[in-house]
């Protein structure tokens, strides 16, 4: 009687299933990228003026006019405060863009006389690329 052994092979794949978990266990350099991509993505919203739902809502006359006199030309940087307070931040488990300005919140969503202008939010574009960063970092290492 005629037997059929058939051997694989899986050291290459079980090395990678192993530096797959590794890299799981430790994302703290990827985070810290993932963050500084998150950062990059908030500050073209300040260039941009726009939030998801598209350009922030003009300014008044009165601010149009008090801009002009000072010489500022952007909306939300005229001290820059609020603009480069935008932080990239990680731990061993998030990444995220915090802005410690005191007034960011009410720029961000909107309160009495000051309209919405939301600026910490992520495009789909840059989701989409924080997603492949990751499948490359946990499958590649990077």
């Amino acid at each position: 009687m005629a037997g059929l052994t058939v051997r694989i092979d899986d050291r290459a794949a079980r090395q990678m299933l192993s530096g797959i978990v590794s890299r799981a266990k430790q994302p703290q350099k990827a985070l810290k990228i993932i963050s500084g991509m998150m950062r990059r993505n908030v500050m073209d919203h300040f260039k941009t003026e726009s939030g998801p739902r598209g350009k922030w809502q003009a300014l008044a006359p009165s601010t149009i006019a008090w801009k002009k006199k000072h010489k500022y030309k952007w909306i939300l940087r005229n001290s820059g405060n609020l603009w480069r307070r935008n932080l990239p931040r990680n731990d061993n488990k998030k990444a995220w863009v915090e802005n410690d300005v005191e007034y960011a919140a009410k720029h961000q969503f909107g309160k009495g006389r000051i309209p919405q202008r939301e600026f910490m939010w992520l495009s789909k574009k840059a989701l989409k690329y924080i997603v492949d960063y990751m499948k490359n970092y946990l499958t590649r290492g990077g």
